[in-house]
């Protein structure tokens, strides 16, 4: 506390003016000065007092005068503070103010000690307050406190500028006050006595306690709800409440009280600081919940260019805190927070029910808003409530935004709600049309693939039966060429065919033993011969010990081995092919075994970092016009996806320019050799020929065929292997001749009008024997898996695809006509 003292005004004064002017009004003016100033009365009783009224300011616009100059002058330079005139707003004047306190005399001679006041500053923000109190020596006693003050070295600690003090008994006081400020200046004191105000302040305290209670509830309430539900529109109101309660404790001084107490410049810097970035979160806070980007593009505009404009604004306020800045600043708060409201009735009346709670909140927030930014800007009287203006909207805004964000989270739930249903009703939709698309993909590719291999048929017959025929040498030449050319087109089909179900899962396994040696001879085969037209070395190394049955799908099993080994031999020019199948069991009858089937070339070789892209589909190194070697492009895609089928994988290890190795890896069942082989339906591999020789010529067969070309080149092909041969156009026709004549094996095609061979067997299945065990060769174009599973379903023996391999349907014929054969009833349970 700093004292000083000062020499009393006296008639002494007055008389050594007149004698040094000469002019007798100035006696006038002295003897008028204490008379001319109220007069306060404290007595023993008082405990409380607004003095504001009752005292005198004088406006030191360019701060040059000293106490002494202040005591020296004339009292008409003195005003009166009018009722609802105390506040001057924000300015850079020196305001000195008197007021006369009259203090009684005691009641008795035990109440002669001088009794304490404590005279409170409501603004805790004001710079520089200085109190020149008379002593009994007739001096003054000057004690300084302010905002410039860190709180710890304040003469008196209370959150307010407050001084305590006590006067002489029995006479008359006139205190002096200078103040100073950058902030709003109110010229409003309470005067109370030390009990009075010691009540005072615990109520004080209770009823601040109870506000930043309720804002430090609400952050933290507010901050849970967005760690729980992830709403952003929670995090950027927690940020508004957390930068708004800084703010007002800052203003409240609060805060240079318990969190900065040490120090002055966050009261100076900080204040405006958070007050815009509050205001930031408010408007960002309104641009989000309100979407009003989605309900209002214009006010959405008006919000960012606020953000914009408060940017601009708020630094030019923390550098330059001039009153014309501050009052601008302070103003356009104030704006911002009415725009806001406008904002919220806007978006309101185009559609967001959710804005009712926005309007009421935001209405009496920037109402309380706009009367205390305009108490502290000058433009309205301060009173005792204005001081709580702030308060009284921030707690109403905090408590309507809170049912604000609730409602709006039920309408985001709500919205989920219908945004899910409505979304369950699409995909059901959207599946649905998958499904129908799925289907009319798997019909059209069943149709294509019966038209094309149906002519192809007659090509394919046609070629073989020709082969088989002397001709001459040049013309032999072009049928091995067409022949060649036919294969490679039915190979794309299939792979097409073979790829499109894999793709939609329609492959299903069919799991049977199998003959594993000659099942690979006879996979190696065609292989052995191309590697044998461009002299390169072909290995094959058997498993040591060498299962001789598995439980596999001889189809899979071919697929995914096959491309693997045309790969090798199409892109290895010289060198050697190997492939080796190994396995793990030591007993070589054991389930579950593991099998590797490795592949190794000669070949060009990969670079390591695009072995992943050759297993994509239709991905080839080389996809240039002018690229050396043919195919698709499917053909690893597939192996790989079928091993997976399985439940192993394919892998691949390659050098550029030194070879590829493929590994299959995967599990069979090994099995002693089994009673009976099941046929290997349209592969043609692990099926044990007859052991009785056949008499061809003994044996009829009916071929029951609509398309006359293929017909045609069946009964030929038939014809030629010996047997004798009857044929139906359709599935009536085919019953008819089974009851007149005897036959002893059906070649069935699918698809025929009036009745196909689907119907056309289940009903021969339902005839008396023999005719119900005749055997039924499905002979089809129909090759998608599920054609083939039907074909089982409905009674039929085995499965021959279109075009007909003449190889493989000789041995089928001669397989089902022996007496070796499964009875059609064990074949039909075993499928």
């Amino acid at each position: 506390m700093k004292v000083e003292k000062y020499k009393e005004f006296t008639w002494q004064h007055c008389l050594k003016s007149v004698q040094h002017s000469g002019v007798l009004i100035a006696l006038l003016v002295c003897c008028s000065l204490n008379a001319g100033a109220a007069i306060v009365t404290l007595s023993q009783d008082t405990t409380q007092l607004n003095i504001s009224t009752q005292m005198e300011f004088f406006e030191d616009k360019n701060n040059t005068f000293t106490f002494n100059d202040i005591l020296e002058l004339p009292p008409q330079e003195f005003t009166r503070i009018l009722p609802n005139k105390a506040n001057k707003g924000i300015s850079n004047t020196v305001y000195w103010l008197r007021v006369t306190l009259q203090t009684d005399s005691p009641q008795s001679n035990d109440e002669q000690a001088d009794k304490i006041w404590v005279l409170e500053h409501l603004s805790p923000l004001t710079d520089q307050i200085s109190l020149f109190v008379p002593t009994e020596a007739k001096q003054y006693t000057m004690i300084e406190n302010g905002d410039s003050l860190s709180y710890n070295n304040r003469p008196f600690k209370f959150t307010n500028i407050a001084f305590e003090f006590s006067l002489p008994p029995q006479q008359q006081n006139t205190v002096y006050l200078r103040i100073s400020t950058r902030s709003s200046l109110a010229l409003v004191f309470n005067l109370r006595s030390n009990q009075e105000f010691k009540a005072y302040s615990a109520s004080f305290y209770l009823f601040n306690g109870l506000y930043y209670g309720v804002l430090v509830v609400m952050l933290i309430y507010n901050l849970f709800l967005f760690l729980s539900i992830k709403e952003k529109t929670y995090f950027i109101y927690t940020l508004h409440i957390l930068f708004f309660g800084i703010f007002t404790v800052t203003i409240d001084g609060f805060g240079a009280q318990f969190l900065w107490p040490n120090t002055t410049w966050i009261n100076s810097s900080g204040l405006l600081f958070n007050a815009s970035v509050s205001v930031f979160f408010i408007l960002l806070f309104t641009k989000v919940a309100l979407q009003t980007h989605k309900f209002s593009p214009a006010s959405n505009w008006i919000l960012k260019t606020e953000i914009i404009l408060l940017s601009i604004i708020c630094s030019v306020a923390i550098i330059i805190q001039t009153p014309p800045i501050l009052q601008i600043y302070s103003l356009l708060m104030a704006v911002f927070c009415i725009s806001v409201f406008l904002i919220s009735i806007r978006v309101y009346l185009a559609g967001n029910k959710s804005a009712r709670f926005f309007i009421l909140a935001w209405g009496l927030f920037s109402t309380c808003l706009f009367l205390s930014s305009a108490s502290i800007a000058g433009v309205i009287p301060i009173t005792p409530v204005t001081a709580y203006y702030q308060k009284i909207g921030s707690f109403l805004e905090v408590l309507l935004l809170s049912f604000a964000l609730a409602d709006r989270v039920k309408m985001l739930t709500l919205e989920k709600s219908y945004l899910g249903h409505k979304t369950k009703l699409i995909l059901k939709s959207s599946n649905a049309y998958l499904e129908r698309t799925n289907l009319m993909k798997h019909e059209f590719l069943a149709t294509i693939s019966h038209e094309l291999r149906t002519p192809m048929n007659g090509v394919q017959v046609s070629l073989e039966l020709m082969q088989d025929k002397e001709i001459p040498e040049n013309l032999r030449e072009y049928v091995d060429i067409a022949k060649s050319s036919s294969d490679q087109m039915i190979k794309m089909i299939d792979d097409i065919l073979l790829f499109t179900e894999i793709q939609s899962g329609g492959i299903k396994i069919n799991n049977r033993p199998l003959n594993l040696p000659q099942f690979i001879a006879n996979i190696c085969a065609p292989y052995k011969l191309a590697c044998e037209e461009k002299s390169i070395q072909f290995d094959y190394i058997a498993a040591d010990p060498s299962p001789e049955y598995i439980i596999a799908d001889p189809m899979i099993l071919e697929h995914i081995l096959g491309p693997i080994l045309d790969n090798a031999v199409r892109f290895t020019l010289q060198g050697s092919i190997q492939l080796k199948i190994t396995t793990h069991a030591q007993d070589p009858v054991k389930e579950n075994t593991e099998f590797q089937f490795t592949v190794s070339d000669t070949g060009p070789g990969i670079e390591k970092n695009r072995t992943k892209e050759i297993m994509q589909a239709f991905t080839q190194l080389d996809g240039s016009h002018s690229r050396e070697f043919g195919g698709l492009g499917v053909g690893l895609s597939m192996s790989r996806q079928l091993a997976h089928t399985l439940g192993g994988q394919l892998t691949v290890e390659s050098t550029l320019g030194a070879g590829s190795t493929f590994t299959v890896t995967t599990r069979f069942s090994v099995v002693e050799r089994p009673d009976h082989l099941l046929p290997a339906n349209q592969t043609g591999h692990g099926e044990q020929l007859p052991s009785t020789p056949l008499r061809p010529e003994e044996h009829i067969i009916l071929i029951a065929e609509d398309n006359a070309v293929n017909q045609l080149v069946i009964k030929k092909l038939v014809t030629a292997m010996g047997y004798q041969v009857i044929t139906a156009n359709d599935g009536e026709q085919a019953l008819r001749q089974l009851k007149t004549n005897s036959v002893d094996l059906i070649l069935m095609d699918c698809q025929m009008p009036i009745m196909d061979g689907y119907q056309t067997t289940e009903v021969i299945r339902t005839l008396t024997a023999p005719l119900s065990a005749t055997p039924i060769i499905a002979v089809t174009a129909n090759v998608m898996t599920e054609d083939q599973q039907r074909c089982f379903r409905v009674g039929m023996n085995d499965y021959v695809k279109k075009p007909i391999n003449k190889k493989l349907l000789e041995q089928r014929i001669a397989y089902w006509l022996s007496p070796e054969s499964v009875k059609p009833d064990q074949q039909r349970s075993s499928n």
